[in-house]
C-alpha cells in the first residue's frame, strides 16, 4: 500500500507485580519519555489504627444510618473507596458526624468568619478524613487539602413537572415575531402600492374613456383586493395596465405560500402537548413567585453568599429579597417541590436521584422535571487536614487503581449501581426545550 497508515488506536502494555505498576510497551511507539514511566504503590501499614472519618449523608453518594448505641451503618459509592483503603493500609475507622450535618462553609460569628461543618470537624483535628464529595473550590482548598478528582458536575434545576398548557398562544407560534411584523408591514403597504402604481400608469399612458374607466381603481378597493387575498377570497376586479396586473399576481403568489406555511405549521403545534416551565436560571430569577432553594452550607451555598461572578451577585440579590430559601435536606427539597411553588439548586447526580426516587414512590409518574441547565461546573473529592500524613499515599493508591481499572472516574458506574432503573432521558421527565415553553 502507497502512502503512510493512520492508527486508529492505541495499546499499552502495563506489567503488575506487587506494589508495582510499569508501562513496560505501547503501540505506536511513543517517542514522549513521560510515557514510559512506573506506578509504585504506597508502603504504609497503619496497624490497624483507627481512624477518625467525617461524613454526612449524601445519596447516591453515601447513606449513613445511626444506630442505638451510638455507632452508624454506611453504604455507597464513597464508602467502597474508603473499604478498599482500609483494607490495603490496614486500618479501621470510626465515623464522626458533624453537628450542623453540613459540608461546611465561612460563616461570620461574633464579627469573624469561621468554618462549620466538616471543614471545621478537619481543622480542629477532630477528624483524619472527610469522606464525603466535596466540592473543590479555591477557598476550601486554602485551608484544607482534596484528593485528585473523583468526578466533575454542574449545578441543575429540580422542579415541579408542569401541567400541560392551553394552546391559545399557538395561533401565534408558526412564525416568528420578525416574519409577523413583515406580513404586517407588506399587508398594509400593498394596497397604497397597487393604487399608486395605476394612478402613475393612467398618467403616462393615454386609454380611451370605456378602457380607462376599468382601471380607475380607487384606494378601497385596492386594500379589500390585497385583504382578500390574505384570506384567499376572489375578487372582481380586473386591471388592464400590466403593471398592475403584475402587483396583483406577486400579492396572490405570496399569500399562497404564507398561508400554505401557517397551515401546515399550526396542525403541527396544535398537535403536540405544550408545558410552561422554567428552562434557565435567568428565567427562574425573572418570577418570584417561583421560590427558589439551595442546601445550607454546601459549596453552591457559600458561593451565593460570597456573589463572585454575575451569576452569584443575581442569586445573592434574590436570597436576600426572600425569592430563595436554604434547604436543610434533599428530602426537605422534594417535599417542597412536589407540593408547587419551589424549584431546588443542587449538584445534577444527586438531582437525577431524586428525580428517580420520585418516579418509584409515584409508580411511574413524573412528579418532578429537570430543566438540564448546567453550571458551576466543578471537581469532586475527599478531604484532609492540612499537612495529612495519610494524604499522599491514599492518593497515590486511587492513581494506581484507577490506572489497574478497579475504580473509574464516570457517571454511569455510581448512576447504574446505585440508582436502580435510571429514567430513560427520553421521557417526559426531562425537559426538552423544543417541546416545552417557558412562562
Amino acid at each position: 500500500m502507497n502512502g503512510s497508515v493512520k492508527s486508529i488506536f492505541s495499546i499499552h502494555v502495563w506489567l503488575i507485580t506487587w506494589m508495582t505498576l510499569t508501562l513496560v510497551y505501547t503501540y505506536p511507539e511513543s517517542t514522549n519519555k513521560d510515557m514510559n514511566f512506573q506506578l509504585r504503590l504506597p508502603r504504609m501499614n497503619l496497624q490497624n489504627k483507627t481512624l477518625k472519618i467525617a461524613s454526612v449523608t449524601r445519596i447516591p453518594f453515601q447513606n449513613i444510618t445511626p444506630l442505638p448505641d451510638g455507632e452508624y451503618i454506611e453504604e455507597g459509592f464513597t464508602f467502597e473507596i474508603i473499604n478498599q483503603l482500609a483494607s490495603f493500609f490496614n486500618f479501621s475507622y470510626k465515623i464522626v458526624m458533624p453537628e450542623d450535618n453540613t459540608f461546611g462553609k465561612l460563616k461570620e460569628e461574633n464579627g469573624t468568619k469561621k468554618w462549620n461543618g466538616m471543614i471545621k470537624q478537619l481543622l480542629n483535628k477532630e477528624a483524619d478524613i472527610a469522606a464525603a464529595m466535596f466540592t473543590i473550590t479555591e477557598d476550601r482548598k486554602e485551608v484544607v487539602d482534596f484528593t485528585k478528582t473523583i468526578y466533575l458536575d454542574g449545578i441543575d434545576i429540580l422542579m415541579q413537572h408542569p401541567k400541560e398548557s392551553d394552546n391559545t398562544s399557538a395561533l401565534l407560534a408558526p412564525f416568528s415575531i420578525n416574519v409577523w411584523v413583515m406580513i404586517i408591514v407588506s399587508f398594509f403597504a400593498m394596497g397604497p402600492v397597487i393604487y399608486a402604481m395605476q394612478v402613475l400608469q393612467r398618467k403616462l399612458v393615454k386609454l380611451d374613456e370605456t378602457t380607462d374607466r376599468r382601471n380607475r381603481l380607487t384606494l378601497a378597493e385596492c386594500v379589500w383586493f390585497v385583504y382578500a387575498g390574505l384570506v384567499k377570497q376572489g375578487s372582481e376586479l380586473s386591471p388592464i395596465y400590466d403593471s398592475t396586473r403584475i402587483l396583483l399576481a406577486t400579492w396572490w403568489i405570496f399569500t399562497l405560500i404564507v398561508t400554505a406555511f401557517y397551515t401546515a405549521n399550526l396542525t403541527a403545534f396544535l398537535t403536540l402537548p405544550y408545558y410552561k416551565t422554567i428552562n434557565s436560571l435567568d428565567m427562574l430569577l425573572q418570577h418570584p413567585e417561583t421560590t427558589w432553594l439551595v442546601k445550607y452550607g454546601g459549596a453552591l451555598d457559600a458561593a451565593i453568599e460570597e456573589g463572585h461572578g454575575e451569576i452569584f451577585q443575581k442569586l445573592r440579590s434574590s436570597f436576600r429579597m426572600g425569592y430563595g430559601k436554604h434547604s436543610t435536606s434533599d428530602e426537605e427539597a422534594r417535599s417542597l417541590i412536589e407540593k408547587g411553588g419551589y424549584v431546588y439548586l443542587h449538584e445534577t447526580l444527586s438531582l437525577k436521584y431524586l428525580l428517580q426516587e420520585s418516579y418509584q414512590r409515584s409508580n411511574g409518574k413524573c412528579l418532578l422535571a429537570l430543566a438540564n441547565q448546567n453550571f458551576f461546573q466543578k471537581p469532586f473529592g475527599f478531604a484532609y487536614p492540612k499537612g495529612s500524613p495519610y494524604a499522599f499515599a491514599f492518593n497515590e493508591f486511587r492513581q494506581c487503581n484507577l490506572v489497574a481499572c478497579v475504580l473509574t472516574q464516570h457517571h454511569s458506574w455510581q448512576q447504574e449501581r446505585y440508582i436502580a432503573n435510571p429514567i430513560n432521558p427520553g421521557t417526559m421527565c426531562y425537559c426538552n426545550t423544543r417541546r416545552w415553553r417557558p412562562f
